[in-house]
């Protein structure tokens, strides 16, 4: 008798970035990559309906989002007020209303679970304290709660608190979720991980750097070891540009399968 293998769809939604709004030019005044609040809608609406194609095209019923962090641009520094289309709370509430939609669509089609990490663009950097001084002042956390409260009437809709660290076990593979802006080394991060946790780490996914990579580092019984820094749907801003590190608007949808 031949069982069917069960399937679990994953999407990546990494640095979203929402309330920014800019432009980059190349040497010659083209133009290398824009964001706006429409290009977001425009992006996202894209990304449902690929979701949607794919898992109904490989008959998956469960499809699992995780939010990376940065969903908003936030207010790290006052030079960013040149790049903001709207305040710092309007997009916080705009972003967690749209996320409800685009969740309840999502959910007609498939069960879904709905897991964030914390980034650093929305720390409240309140009176210029530095980076990580109030780790728990982050606006990010308003996020799932709204999607909860916005949901709680919605049975295919599972939302998670946001952390800045999860764990979630996808068919038998330990993911683990992070923003990535304290990770020096990924491989480093998945052995020191498994430890502190006592628990082994088959995947760690990472946004932050706005750019692909993946690496595997060994394996495990029947399953690998490896990293994933996953693209951003923003694209490239200012800073990435001042490190070097351009890479296209993107994300990742996977298919565990066992």
């Amino acid at each position: 008798v031949n069982k069917q293998k069960e399937q679990v769809l994953t999407v990546d939604l990494a640095d979203m970035h929402f309330g920014r709004e800019g432009t980059i030019h190349g040497f010659k005044g083209e133009v290398l990559a824009e964001y706006s609040e429409e290009i977001f809608y425009q992006r996202m609406q894209e990304l449902l309906d690929e979701v949607i194609e794919i898992g109904t095209r490989h008959s998956i019923s469960q499809v699992k989002v995780f939010n990376l962090g940065d969903s908003i641009d936030g207010l790290l520094r006052l030079t960013q007020l040149q790049f903001l289309s709207m305040g710092v709370i309007e997009s916080v509430t705009k972003i967690a209303e749209y996320l409800s939609n685009w969740l309840n669509e999502l959910s007609k089609h498939f069960d879904v679970e709905y897991y964030s990490v914390l980034g650093n663009h929305a720390e409240m950097r309140i009176g210029g304290i530095k980076s990580g001084e109030l780790p728990q002042e982050n606006l990010e956390k308003i996020i799932p709660w709204f999607i909860k409260e916005r949901l709680k009437d919605n049975k295919a809709v599972r939302v998670h608190d946001a952390e800045f660290i999860q764990i979630v076990d996808v068919l038998g593979t330990n993911v683990c979720l992070t923003h990535g802006q304290n990770e020096k080394n990924l491989e480093n991060s998945i052995k020191d991980y498994s430890m502190i946790y006592g628990e082994q780490i088959h995947m760690l996914k990472t946004g932050h750097l706005h750019h692909l990579n993946n690496r595997t580092i060994g394996m495990i019984g029947d399953r690998n070891i490896e990293y994933v820094q996953s693209p951003s749907i923003c694209g490239i801003d200012e800073y990435s540009m001042k490190l070097k590190k351009t890479a296209h608007a993107g994300t990742l949808v996977t298919i565990f399968s066992n």
